[in-house]
């Protein structure tokens, strides 16, 4: 799953600043390794820096090294991003990269979307982006950005992986 870009060198030592595609960034603690672009790394130190991470790759050893990696896609394992059930239902918590996919429902709305990405504001706020078939056509695909906040939020089923909201009247005819 892409999480992250290269931004830039950090340091002399081959360390690299990742730049996290979401606004507030949720990095798994046990990262052991990641991919860059097309290429697999032992992950040495991983620390929190700004809106991204320093990350000590163990094959690193130059700032040279580092500079080649620039402006790559970051992909970690989906499954490092996954609470177990009971830790979901315990804490009421999960990452919003476990409602990928997704079904979605709006309450008095017909049709059922799809949770395609997330995007976050300056302002923290989050955004599901959700695609919906058209009424003209059944081919043919709407996509939508959905504020994520409780009050729209009626139901999030982990089991039959669907999310029900609740948006204000018209609120879809805004688009």
């Amino acid at each position: 799953m892409k999480v992250a870009f290269v931004g830039r060198s950090h340091g002399l030592k081959g360390e690299l600043f990742l730049s996290s595609l979401h606004s507030r960034p949720e990095w798994p603690a046990n990262v052991n390794s990641l991919q860059i672009g097309e290429q697999s790394f032992e992950v040495e130190n991983c620390s929190p820096h700004k809106k991204g991470f320093i990350v000590k790759l163990k094959s690193l050893d130059s700032k040279a090294q580092a500079d080649q990696l620039q402006f790559q896609e970051v992909f970690l394992d989906k499954s490092l991003f996954c609470l177990s059930q009971k830790e979901a239902e315990a804490e009421d918590s999960f990452y919003l990269m476990e409602l990928l996919g997704f079904t979605v429902e709006i309450e008095g709305e017909q049709g059922r979307g799809s949770v395609l990405h997330f995007e976050s504001d300056s302002k923290n706020q989050d955004f599901l982006i959700i695609e919906f078939p058209t009424k003209q056509e059944k081919l043919d695909k709407k996509t939508y950005s959905i504020p994520f906040v409780q009050a729209y939020i009626k139901e999030i089923d982990f089991k039959k992986k669907q999310i029900l909201l609740k948006l204000p009247k018209d609120f879809l005819s805004l688009f």
